[in-house]
């Protein structure tokens, strides 16, 4: 096994090492640690470390029994508890720790180790580890694949949502999955080891799957390999999947974005293009780069041109060994598809590709000197070397740095794990070092296991305190082959979670020349850990300033030459103080130089910003680099540039200033103004989303990525003082956790070419408006004559802020929750804390008499649930910023509890209308729903809805209604005895309801009907059904005849049995099923309309007669624009007389466009509404009763309508204000909240 596991840490993949472990498996010995010779017996730790063990026993069991996937949900809650809690106990109890010898034996447990050599003893008490295989059976491990799960399956939903929310449509592919999973990628099981009597701290981890292996073992000094092994079960034929081999990820676009930048720079790169690529670590990334580049590239050549000349493309890969049997698999299975070009279409672009691959091996000892020769040699010669992951992390040491303790984390959505760098020291004798904290304090396993390793470390550690892991690496050895390269490459690009500008800009044996010409971006990579930059020695900084002046003459013809002159001296200095590729796109096209010009112009328009907390940074950032953070946004066009101003306030909390601007050089043009508009709204509707601060009741599910996006920017271009910098990171971490403040402006300005204005004009501003967030956008207008001044006469302008401002301020820190109103939306059953089952109002064990489709039920008819009190307030979502919006069901005050949903197809009127039956039901309500559209058929249901209330179907084709639609039912006058119906009114009535459907029925057909049905009921009383009344309508004359042959489907489709009149007092009395649905799934659309017809009259009768306003009777309507809305007609008697009776409607409608006046008059006195985006039809009528109730211009009411998205909606109704507890008839813009997010704020 000892050698096993040594080529265990030998593996090029997952799958490799899983093989190797496969093998070795039989001869893995397990020891019992608990067992180590001259254990103390009276240990104050053993205790707990026992406690741990049968825990771990009951997990393996379990694990054993039922399978991995069902051990982690409950018998991994006690472990987890266990393992902190012995954890805890080591770390943060004085007298344990300085007590107990039984550290090192907690900190092996559970670790897949090196086997001692022959003759040795095993080391139970060395405080150290030389290497380890970590696996899904360590209890750190076990956490991070809990919340990994979590993760995946809330993103994997909340893609799809997004996605079909989209009004452009997106296709829903692998992909969308691919994301998830890289975001929720596990790096880092524990944050390193104690590896040698040196107590050096080792980070070296290499991971695969659920292995993850750890330092560097001992050699063995054995020759026999276990791919050898490995051979007799590995087919050799084994190919790999094309999908396998060209699956995009954020690191393959990267590749594939820079290579289509370089060609517009550079158009030469069109006819073909060298490629070198050193440090070969992830081949496929490039590959998948490379090839899309090549597909995109050629297919719009063919568009353009109709013959050309093959695309030459070559490809210089640097690897070491090691690296090369991997390479060279990956190479291979490229060859074949070029090989299969012309009988496979899918890859015929290589047509017109003549694709040359070269390998070049450089040495693991001597490796600088290998890649100097090779570079160096007069035939090495490319356009663009690619340097990835290079700055080796730990590479000179790795260090725990103490900091502010944690505060509990109670947000369950932990990914994607957040490596955080550390500012940059002020300290010329650290400028090529840089680091980065690997540790993540939210998992607290790991977290406690490196506070064990911290202690190994420093034995005077103080107990109680806190620490991160700190990763350093080394720029310097890479110095002189980056120097190298940028002599024979156009453009070097260096790909890196350490690299910055300060970094590639030093020159090895220079003290004052400093490379210029760089371009940045930061938070790439499969979830946004990585850094790149673009730099360039071919072209000058003097190169860029003729460009600028040549670009100044063609624009400002006017001017003299030396102003031109002086012009491009001033802003090609200014320009440096960009990040982005505008300096570098500066050195290839005219339109690049042009924007170069306009955003420097921009750059030194803007005021200094003062604030009173501790400067970090100040930066005017190019978003052509940062393409990636609008990959999710629904509209694609961004602005030019966003200035971001940082200051820690306090040693806590980061204030972030955030300023978008859009910068125009062109003549004067009114387009050019509506297009920067339309650039900002986007913007700022995207990223004030994307970066929105920790706050209750808001939450995306990618929220750490765009909290870790900013935490890289800020700190990348941030350089603190030493003693600052343990303050720093403490806000940093936080940051993470998206505990920041941020303040939101916005601006345009333009340069007029063809306007001499001497002072800019700020007459026009924008209004903006997200939710309740609102803005005035200043727009700056600038003539030729005050570009002039600035330019040649160095005059100072400060373009003022504007007026208002958007800030949006985080929760306080570590603030726990108190109820439910202060909680965060997702959290899962954590190691501390297991939740129990909820138990829902009135569950309780009953007998099983016969329910109303002859099948048992769960509750006896004697025993329907008690009066029980009106649930007072039904949540509906939450409107921002973090009020809770509700359905104040049971206040005295409201006119009646009727709620009216307006929306089109597909916007979340249904699932809105689940989640307010959800709520009445856990409130103790039963609900009913008549459901003639097939919109709550099973597979329609959501499951939490659908587990929670056992939501109950009756399917009407299978078991009919129990109601008979001939009854003789009461007439209630006030202050007399009821009135039964007579014959005559009982005819009128049904057939009122017939004709309300087949409205072909003419006088004389109506008449007859009127009194065929009333003869029957005189002749047969109560058993008088629809077979009779079709008999003798057949017996009649022609008439009829007509009418049977009218009414036949109806009755031939037997949708009624024998009457129950205990029907509807069962269904609103079960206390088991608190959701009770009329399926007419089956029935034909036009008799489905006549059956709801009559259950409707059968529930008004029952509640005109047993109902009372103070015992809610909730029934569920879609798709009403289809009934009948007569005043006569059931749903106008529920309408104007209901309340009095107890009954509330839940009604949902696409278009009113079919109702009369007076008809959809009676729908509006609903008290509630909910506004869905509409239709563009019926747009101008929601609007206008928007701007009824609210008094603001129907035109703004289009505007907001028109922009929400699916589960978005503004709610209409009376709703108590917080404060004053009085009723409001206001408007909010609301988000309806998820099943899974309902649950959790009701649990806690």
């Amino acid at each position: 096994m000892r050698r096993l596991y040594n080529e265990m840490f030998m593996a090029s993949d997952e799958e490799e090492a899983n093989r190797i472990l496969k093998i070795g498996i039989k001869n893995l010995r397990v020891r019992n640690l608990l067992q180590a010779p001259n254990l103390p017996t009276n240990d104050p730790l053993l205790p707990y470390m026992r406690g741990l063990a049968h825990e771990f026993g009951k997990f393996i069991e379990h694990y054993v029994q039922y399978g991995f996937f069902s051990a982690i949900e409950k018998p991994r809650n006690e472990l987890e508890k266990k393992a902190q809690q012995a954890l805890n106990a080591y770390t943060k109890d004085k007298y344990i720790y300085d007590s107990t010898q039984l550290g090192p034996i907690l900190y092996k447990a559970f670790l897949v180790l090196q086997e001692p050599n022959s003759g040795h003893d095993f080391l139970y008490w060395n405080p150290y580890i030389e290497s380890t295989v970590v696996t899904g059976l360590h209890p750190a491990l076990l956490e991070m694949i809990r919340h990994q799960y979590t993760f995946q399956i809330y993103s994997f939903i909340e893609k799809f949502r997004l996605a079909l929310s989209y009004s452009s449509g997106i296709k829903i592919n692998q992909q969308i999955w691919q994301d998830a999973c890289d975001f929720a990628s596990i790096h880092y099981p524990l944050f390193g080891i104690i590896a040698n009597q040196n107590r050096d701290l080792d980070t070296r981890v290499s991971s695969m799957g659920l292995l993850h292996l750890i330092g560097e073992p001992a050699p063995t000094g054995s020759t026999l390999s276990a791919k050898v092994l490995l051979r007799y079960e590995t087919p050799d034929d084994d190919e790999m999947s094309d999908s396998d081999l060209f699956a995009q990820t954020r690191e393959s676009n990267i590749i594939s974005r820079l290579l289509t930048e370089y060609t517009i720079v550079h158009p030469y790169a069109n006819d073909g293009m060298t490629i070198a690529l050193l440090n070969v670590v992830n081949i496929q990334s490039l590959i998948a780069g490379v090839d899309k580049f090549v597909k995109e590239l050629l297919a719009k050549q063919a568009q353009d041109y109709d013959d050309l000349p093959p695309y030459h493309l070559s490809l210089i890969l640097f690897m070491s060994g090691t690296e090369n049997q991997t390479v060279t698999r990956y190479i291979q299975e490229w060859r074949k598809r070029w090989g299969a070009m012309r009988e496979n279409k899918k890859f015929d672009y290589y047509q017109r590709c003549r694709l040359s691959v070269s390998q070049r091996i450089v040495g693991k000892k001597n490796w600088e000197d290998d890649y100097l020769n090779i570079i160096s040699k007069p035939e090495f010669e490319t356009d663009v070397a690619i340097l990835p992951h290079f700055i080796a992390s730990g590479n000179i040491g790795n260090e725990f740095k103490q900091i502010q303790n944690f505060e509990a984390d109670l947000y369950a959505l932990k990914y994607p794990f957040i490596e955080m760098p550390r500012c940059l020291e002020s300290s010329l004798s650290k400028e090529n070092e840089r680091s980065r904290i690997i540790s993540n304090r939210q998992f607290r396993i790991a977290s406690l296991y490196s506070e064990i390793g911290a202690r190994f470390k420093h034995e005077n550690t103080e107990v109680g305190k806190e620490h991160v892991v700190v990763s350093q690496g080394d720029y310097a050895p890479w110095i002189n082959i980056v120097d190298r390269l940028h002599q024979k490459s156009s453009w070097v690009v260096c790909i890196d979670p350490s690299i910055d500008e300060r970094l590639i800009s030093n020159k090895h044996g220079s003290d004052n020349w400093k490379r210029e010409i760089i371009g940045f971006a930061s938070g790439l990579g499969a979830h946004g850990e990585l850094n790149y930059t673009v730099s360039t020695e071919r072209s000058s900084i003097r190169d860029i300033e003729h460009g600028i002046k040549e670009q100044l003459e063609r624009i400002y013809t006017s001017w003299e030459s030396e102003d031109s002159k002086k012009a491009a001296q001033l802003l090609v200095g200014a320009s440096r103080k960009l990040s982005g590729l505008s300096l570098v796109k500066a050195t290839g096209d005219n339109e690049s130089v042009r924007d170069l010009i306009g955003y420097t112009l921009v750059r030194i328009c803007l005021p200094t910003l003062t604030d009173t907390g501790l400067f970090l940074c100040d930066e005017l950032i190019s978003l052509d680099t940062f393409q990636h953070w609008f990959g999710s946004a629904e509209n694609k066009k961004r602005t030019d540039l966003l200035r971001i101003v940082a200051h820690l306030h306090d040693n806590q909390c980061i204030q972030i200033y955030a300023q978008l601007i859009e910068c125009k050089l062109a003549k004067m043009a009114g387009s050019h103004l509506e297009k920067a508009r339309m650039q900002l709204e986007n913007s700022l509707h995207h990223l004030i989303e994307c970066f929105h601060p920790r706050q209750k009741g808001k939450r995306r599910f990618d929220q750490r990525y765009w909290w870790a996006q900013m935490l890289r920017l800020v700190a990348s271009k941030s350089v603190v003082a030493a003693q600052d910098q343990m303050n720093v990171s403490t806000a940093l971490e936080r940051l993470s956790g998206g505990y920041f403040n941020i303040n939101w402006q916005a601006m345009a300005v333009t340069f007029w070419t063809d306007q001499k204005g001497e002072e800019y004009n700020a007459d026009i501003q924008w209004p903006f408006e997200q939710g309740e967030y609102q803005l005035q956008i200043p727009v700056y207008s600038c003539g030729s004559k005050l570009v002039q001044s600035i330019c040649c006469e160095k005059k100072e302008i400060n373009l003022p802020q504007a007026n208002t401002s958007i800030q949006i301020n985080t929760e306080k820190y570590g603030e726990q929750p108190e109820s439910a109103d202060n909680v965060e939306e997702i959290i899962i059953p954590n190691a501390e804390e297991p939740v129990e089952p909820r138990e829902y109002p009135g569950a309780s064990e009953k007998s099983e008499p016969e329910s109303i489709d002859g099948e048992k039920t769960d509750a006896p008819v004697s025993d329907v649930k008690p009066t029980e009190p009106i649930p007072d307030r039904i949540f509906l979502g939450i409107a921002s910023p973090n009020r809770e919006i509700f359905w104040e069901f049971g206040h005295n005050d409201l006119t009646n509890r009727h709620i009216l949903i307006f929306g089109r197809s597909g916007t979340g009127k249904t699932y809105a209308i689940q989640s307010i039956l959800y709520e009445l039901g856990l409130a103790g309500q039963n609900s009913v729903i008549i459901d003639y559209t097939n919109g709550f058929l099973p597979d329609q249901i959501e499951p939490e809805f659908q587990e929670s209330l056992k939501l109950k179907t009756h399917l009407v084709r299978q078991t009919p209604l129990p109601i008979n639609p001939f009854r003789k039912q009461q007439q209630i006058i006030h202050g007399f005895d009821p009135i039964p119906e007579d014959s005559q009114t009982v005819g009128g009535r049904v057939t009122s309801v017939v004709n309300s459907v087949y409205s072909s029925i003419g006088e004389q057909q109506h008449a007859t009907l009127i009194e065929t049905i009333a003869d029957g009921l005189e002749q047969y009383g109560d058993s008088f059904n629809f077979n009779m009344l079709l008999e003798q309508l057949q017996e009649q004359n022609s008439i009829g005849a007509a009418l049977a042959n009218k009414l036949k489907p109806l009755v031939n489709m037997k949708l009624f049995q024998a009457e129950d009149q205990d029907n509807w007092k069962k269904l609103y009395g079960e206390i088991n099923h608190r959701v009770n649905v009329m399926q007419l799934a089956g029935v034909p659309r036009d008799l489905s309309r006549i059956t709801t017809e009559f259950v409707l009259w059968d529930l008004y009768d029952y509640a005109a007669n047993s109902g009372d306003k103070n015992t809610p009777l909730p029934i569920t309507l879609d798709e009403i624009q289809n009934l009948d809305h007569r005043l006569e007609a059931p749903l106008g008697k529920f309408l104007t007389e209901g309340r009095k009776f107890g009954l509330s409607l839940i009604l949902a409608t696409q278009t009113l466009s079919n109702l009369k006046a007076d008809q959809k008059d009676r729908l509006f006195q609903a008290s509630h509404k909910l506004f869905f985006q509409p239709a563009e039809t019926e747009i101008k009528e929601y609007a206008k009763i928007l701007e009824v109730s609210q008094g603001e211009r129907a035109s703004q009411w289009i505007e907001r309508l028109t922009k929400l998205k699916k589960g978005e909606c503004y709610s209409l109704g009376p709703s108590m204000n917080p404060k004053s507890g009085i009723l409001e008839d206001k408007a909010f813009k609301i988000k309806i909240m998820s099943f899974h997010d309902r649950s959790i704020r009701l649990k806690v």
